[in-house]
């Protein structure tokens, strides 16, 4: 799911209730995006942005707190990449146009890291380390680091967008060929050693 430790946290204080988990997203979707859309560039626009994704990602934790059930449950992971790269775009296109090449790459990043999860599971039956999901963040922690960066002016997203994503693009980078190394020297022994009992 590509979850951080904020919403996983909620997820685990809450793991008696249950709540529709689609119905959550949703209603996070809308929290986070009409902030968005009534962006301008002023002090009480980018608080009221900074609070709707606060509460929009409280509310995607609402969906943690158990196994994903019912018969839309596999929509969850693409309905939240869907968020973050929807809204990452338009808060660049509507706040710094300029930036859009960097958003762009931010999100080159963060989809090659979501391959990857998904590509490595398929072939190797293992998800990536579990350290890579704490310091990539999760959604949650690249979202409000986000909001955080537009809550404090134009320059400081600007800035900050090139730190994150040069440091997201190192992190899932190196470990996803780290990974992948690893995978192809086991089997590789393994193709040996059973050449050798043939």
């Amino acid at each position: 799911m590509d979850a951080g430790p904020l919403v996983r946290d909620i997820g685990q204080a809450l793991r008696g209730l249950r709540f529709p988990e689609l119905h959550m997203l949703l209603l996070a979707a809308v929290l986070m995006g009409v902030p968005l859309w009534l962006l301008e560039d002023t002090d009480a626009a980018r608080q009221w942005l900074f609070a709707g994704i606060v509460i929009g990602l409280i509310v995607t934790g609402l969906c943690w707190s158990g196994p994903v059930r019912g018969r839309f449950g596999w929509l969850l992971p693409a309905l939240l990449r869907a968020i973050e790269y929807c809204y990452v775009l338009l808060l660049i296109y509507r706040l710094a146009p300029d930036l859009l090449p960097v958003a762009y790459g931010y999100l080159v990043v963060v989809a090659f890291h979501h391959y990857d999860i998904a590509y490595r599971l398929r072939h190797t039956g293992r998800a990536p380390a579990r350290w890579v999901y704490t310091a990539g963040l999760g959604y949650d922690g690249r979202l409000l680091i986000i909001a955080s960066l537009t809550l404090a002016g134009v320059g400081a997203l600007r800035t900050g967008l090139w730190i994150l994503t040069v440091s997201l693009a190192v992190v899932f980078v190196l470990e996803a060929a780290v990974g992948w190394m690893r995978w192809l020297r086991a089997e590789n022994a393994a193709a040996a050693q059973r050449a050798e009992l043939a």
